[in-house]
């Protein structure tokens, strides 16, 4: 449905500043909360990114810019019998992590798929089990501390994290510019020129 609008009306500007999504995961249309179950699903099925780095919802024919709050995808955590699994607020299944690493406000920021996401704050707790110290046993609570103490001088954390997936070594993100290596646009505006809605 939406390639066949984008095929009947190619034209169509894009729009900037209306939607965005917040560190929660949830998607805002001018400040307000979108509840809506089947609109969320839509704007998930329809999200992507263009070759600048800009994330957007394919709206039909229209191209909405996303402002993203924090990073373009929010990771929550997928319980079962052994170590979590991740989803993003999009419902995929994070089948592969590329990377793991603390970001600069004790945040658990993920590489998957050439992306990335952050665990939601709300899912942070329940990840302290799977933080493993440098022998592989759970990291105890003092060490977990420490480590994050000294991730915020930019030192090594020398922790893992066990997921569905296996261990991941605990990085520590670039404090001056956290999230350039992910290459993207976090608020896009149009280009000089360009019509827009």
């Amino acid at each position: 449905m939406v390639a066949r609008a984008m095929a009947r009306w190619p034209d169509v500007p894009a729009a900037f500043g209306w939607l965005s999504l917040d560190r929660r995961g949830d998607w805002r249309i001018k400040g307000e909360r979108i509840t809506n179950t089947g609109l969320i699903e839509f704007i998930g099925r329809n999200y992507a990114c263009d070759t600048s780095g800009r994330w957007y919802f394919q709206n039909g024919p229209q191209r909405v810019y996303v402002r993203i709050e924090h990073l373009p995808f929010i990771l929550s955590v997928e319980a079962g019998a052994g170590a979590p699994g991740l989803r993003t607020q999009t419902a995929h299944h994070v089948d592969r992590v590329d990377g793991v690493w603390l970001g600069p406000g004790a945040e658990l920021v993920i590489g998957f798929d050439g992306c990335a996401g952050v665990i939601c704050d709300r899912d942070l707790s329940s990840m302290l089990e799977w933080v493993l110290d440098a022998s592989g046993r759970r990291a105890e609570d003092a060490l977990i501390e420490a480590a994050l103490e000294t991730a915020q001088c930019g030192m090594p954390t020398g922790l893992a994290l066990r997921l569905a997936d296996g261990v991941h070594h605990i990085g520590v993100l670039d404090a001056a510019d956290p999230y350039a290596r992910f290459g993207f646009v976090a608020d896009p505006q149009p280009a000089p020129g360009q019509p827009e809605c």
